[in-house]
């Protein structure tokens, strides 16, 4: 915390701190007060005149999250010094002139032209008309424009109050390829429309582009930047009431337009339609914005195009009764005008509930006005449902609709953050929603922190991806700090990595730890089971060293055909979120490179901008394989040779060194045993694990296939024997006296592009082995003669291959030149540069909150859940039980 010894916070002049009901409201100069908890209170009291040192006895808030709470003090202008805020002086370049018609609507709003228009004529972009559609005015609005804005257009409109009609009159008149609409009572920051026109150039097929509003009497926080519809009550403006710290810097779409700040392009305009007039005011951009969603049109954000919002200002003016009653009416209006049928009743019946709450609650509160309003808004409702249905027809008819899935489009915002009109600044919302952001100003260390994501188990029994990530975790801390978040219990501990174990499926047990993170490693299903790592400001790392498509498509072969094709669709959803997602990829071998560059390059990864930064492409995609141990073995102790019943000291010993996976081969080598035991009588058979140690992983059908094959065959416990599975750091002695490893697999394209772990362990232990071809180290065995590589299904080569190497052993020099490259220190070299000085690689991450639509698994049919459940209590025991009972639940509710 160097670099911060030295500040001395001050209050700024001219403030006041109150106790109310609800907390406490800070007002400064400018500002009508934000509202804090008692920790930033507390804190914002202590820091004044005093430095880091001096403030930490004075308050709770813990010496980790202390800077980040003072710095999100300065963001908010709370407490000097302010910070810096470098991205407002960006200066966007943009390559085309496109004239920019600005509509804006006005009803009594002189005073409020007064101040916008001065700062749309300081714009820095330089082609810009003025439309402003006078909606019957009697505070001589058009007079005054005359008068002191002669290049205004003023259009009169007499049929109002209609902001609907009033833009459609503006849209009319304007000459512009693009209409920016804008409400009377805002202020925008000179770059604003540069910036608007930047983002709609850098993207295609855009149909709007939504400015950042922010509150105009508190500025550092958020109005809105879009806006969102809920299932139960009213749309809100996302991110209203929230600091902004950059956290939609990276946000690629919002689901719908607000039409105070908006830029559309006149094509979209042309293809979606006019606004719908007969709303007046409220849902009128909801409503447009969604049929230009349907149509496929993009609605994107430009999160630095400021527009300073006087919130409630400009419909302040309108009654609350009339308002009450117009939202109301309007949403039950856009539902009938626009939703497919089979989502029309389910929305009506949750409306209808919940405006039937706000009834009876405006009863008991003797408010009869607004219970009137609520019960005008469905009458006037249903007097006009004959006219919403000839729109209806009219808006849909021979139109091919995109799906537009209103609770998946919410999935990434916040809920609004505010004690009626006054935005809020608590220690919970600083820990969990702003740290991040703040990292760069409260940093005060130039390692950045890893979090290592490992979907499976790290145990002392545990499969190759734990291993994995158990090894990388150890190497990457010589370099940083590193966390390993694991799904279950550990019986392991690390005096140089920080253990911590999540919930598959429970946002709330990983948010900490990624807040606390300043680059991300994951693979696999992660963030399918975590949407909010969509939305992170971290670095990503992507591990593809399994290729689960591939892999899945042998693991689930024997279900229903509509079953596998829904995995697999979520698979090939999953894996293109992670090319979006990522700022860096790792894969285990040159092979699988080959083929994880063939879908970047599909993905548009692979483009001229990360070719021109790097031919090679290793800066987007580099080679981590599966690593070895830089000692060479050492066991411990005897475990098979007479030790094991019916395992003599002299036997030979045959090692199959991991799981019995489906999609491998160890019924072909158990069919071998007969004819190696004709020819050598002691050799002995053992499967170094059957089930797997990550209780999430379901019994294989495979290992019982083997062990019944065995004992039809009078081989189980007298040349076959196995472990349920064998701790990590005891293998070693299981390969110290094994004389020959296998490893099968059956016919299919996973082989192809797979690792697997054991041969890594026979490399290590410098163990002949027999293996099938095709993968990249049966390539190895083949081209450094370190045993036999045979057909798949060929019984009679396995065998014959074994009794040669149990015969004539390989010498262990030939297998020096191979493992030397796949030492740990060796293969996590790639991961070290990066860790040093990570970088970004032009990825589309925000793009995911829209992708992840309708991406679910199929449900698990009612009639195999007591079979699932007998099977998590036999397994995992109560506790298991319960644990996989609240993980469904939280699958429920997600989906």
């Amino acid at each position: 915390m160097a670099k911060f010894e030295n500040i001395r916070y001050q209050h700024p002049q001219k403030c006041l701190l109150t106790l109310t009901d609800n907390g406490y409201v800070i007002y400064v100069p400018g500002s009508v007060g934000v509202v804090l908890d008692d920790a930033m209170a507390q804190l914002w009291r202590a820091a004044n005149g005093r430095s880091l040192a001096e403030i930490q006895p004075l308050t709770t808030i813990t010496p980790a999250l202390l800077p980040t709470a003072l710095a999100a003090l300065q963001k908010a202008e709370l407490l000097l010094p302010s910070l810096d805020k470098p991205s407002e002086d960006f200066v966007p370049s943009v390559v085309q002139n496109l004239l920019v018609s600005v509509v804006i609507v006005t009803r009594d709003g002189r005073h409020h032209l007064q101040e916008c228009l001065p700062s749309i004529v300081a714009q820095t972009y330089p082609n810009i008309e003025i439309i402003v559609v006078d909606d019957a005015s009697s505070d001589r609005t058009e007079p005054y424009l005359q008068a002191y804005y002669p290049q205004v257009r003023i259009l009169q409109q007499q049929d109002g109050p209609n902001f609907a009609a009033g833009c459609n009159l503006g849209v009319a008149a304007a000459k512009g390829e693009l209409i920016f609409f804008l409400n009377n009572d805002t202020i925008l920051d000179p770059h604003c429309i540069s910036e608007l026109v930047a983002a709609q150039l850098d993207c295609e097929n855009v149909g709007g582009v939504a400015a950042m509003l922010r509150f105009y009497d508190n500025r550092p926080f958020i109005n809105g930047l879009g806006t969102l519809v809920r299932r139960l009550g009213f749309g809100y403006d996302i991110g209203i009431g929230s600091l902004d710290v950059g956290q939609y810097a990276q946000v690629a779409e919002v689901p719908f337009l607000c039409f105070g700040a908006a830029l559309i392009p006149r094509a979209a305009l042309e293809q979606v339609g006019e606004v719908e007039e007969s709303y007046q005011f409220y849902y009128e951009d909801v409503d447009w914005s969604y049929r230009a969603r349907a149509r496929g049109l993009k609605l994107i954000p430009a999160p630095r195009a400021l527009v300073y919002h006087k919130f409630g200002a400009s419909t302040g003016l309108l009654a609350q009764v009339f308002k009450t009653r117009l939202a109301t009416r309007n949403r039950l209006w856009f539902v009938l005008k626009n939703f497919p049928l089979r989502e029309l009743l389910l929305q009506f019946a949750l409306y209808g509930l919940a405006d039937g709450v706000h009834l009876v609650k405006h009863l008991w509160q003797r408010d009869y006005a607004l219970a009137t309003a609520v019960a005008n808004a469905w009458l006037q409702f249903m007097a006009g449902v004959p006219g919403i249905l000839i729109t209806r027809k009219k808006t849909w008819s021979r139109v091919t609709r995109e799906p537009v899935k209103l609770s998946a489009l919410a999935r990434p915002f916040p809920l609004p953050e505010m004690l009626s009109t006054l935005p809020k600044l608590t220690l919970n919302l600083v820990e969990n929603q702003y740290r991040p952001y703040l990292e760069t100003v409260t940093s005060h260390t130039a390692n950045k922190r890893l979090l290592i994501i490992s979907p499976d188990a790290v145990n002392s029994s545990m499969g190759g991806v734990g291993i994995r990530y158990w090894e990388l975790a150890h190497q990457l801390a010589v370099e940083t700090a590193v966390t390993l978040a694991i799904p279950h219990k550990t019986d392991l501990a690390s005096t140089e990595v920080i253990l911590c174990q999540y919930r598959e499926g429970d946002a709330d047990s990983l948010r900490t730890l990624v807040a606390e993170s300043d680059i991300i490693l994951l693979s696999g299903f992660t963030v399918f089971h975590h949407p909010f790592l969509r939305q992170v400001p971290q670095y990503i790392i992507v591990d593809l060293y399994d290729p689960m498509i591939l892999e899945n498509l042998e693991r689930f072969a024997s279900r229903p055909l509509p079953e596998r094709e829904g995995l697999h669709n979520v698979g090939v959803a999953t894996f293109n979120d992670l090319f979006a997602l990522g700022d860096f990829f790792i894969c285990a071998s040159e092979k699988q490179r080959d083929y994880w560059l063939g879908a970047l390059s599909a993905a548009n990864r692979v483009n001229p901008d990360t070719y021109q930064t790097d031919p090679t492409l290793r800066q987007l995609l580099a080679t981590v394989p599966f690593g070895l141990p830089s000692q060479p073995p050492q066991p411990s102790k005897a475990v098979l040779k007479g030790v094991r019943p019916g395992i003599s000291p002299n036997d030979k010993l045959i090692l199959w060194g991991g799981g019995l996976w489906d999609w491998l081969d160890p019924l072909t080598l158990v069919e071998a045993m007969p004819l190696v035991l004709k020819e050598i009588p002691t050799a002995r058979l053992f499967f170094l694990g059957i089930k797997h140690p990550n209780p999430d992983v379901p019994p294989s059908q495979m290992a019982q296939q083997t062990l019944a094959r065995a004992e039809t065959l009078g081989l189980l416990e007298t040349a076959v024997f196995y472990n349920q599975w064998t701790p990590y750091a005891e293998r070693i002695d299981y390969l110290a006296e094994a004389d020959v490893g296998v490893s099968l697999h059956g016919d299919h394209i996973e082989t192809r592009f797979a690792v697997r772990t054991r041969l890594m362990d026979y490399l290590w232990a410098n163990l002949p082995m027999v293996v099938n071809g095709g993968d990249v180290l049966g390539e190895l065995v083949a081209k450094h003669g370190l045993g036999f590589v045979v057909p798949v299904g060929d019984v009679t080569a396995v065998a014959h291959s074994i009794i040669q190497l149990l015969k004539n052993p390989v010498s262990p020099d030939q297998f020096e030149t191979v493992t030397v490259q796949f030492t740990w220190p060796q293969v996590a070299e790639p991961l070290k540069q990066y860790v040093a000085a990570p970088w970004r690689n032009g990825g589309n991450r925000d793009r995911l909150a829209e992708t992840a639509v309708g991406l679910k698994l199929p449900a698990t049919p009612l009639t195999q859940l007591p079979a699932k459940v007998i099977t998590s209590l036999r397994t995992k025991g109560i506790g298991g039980l319960w644990q996989d009972v609240q993980a469904y639940f939280r699958w429920l509710a997600r989906h």
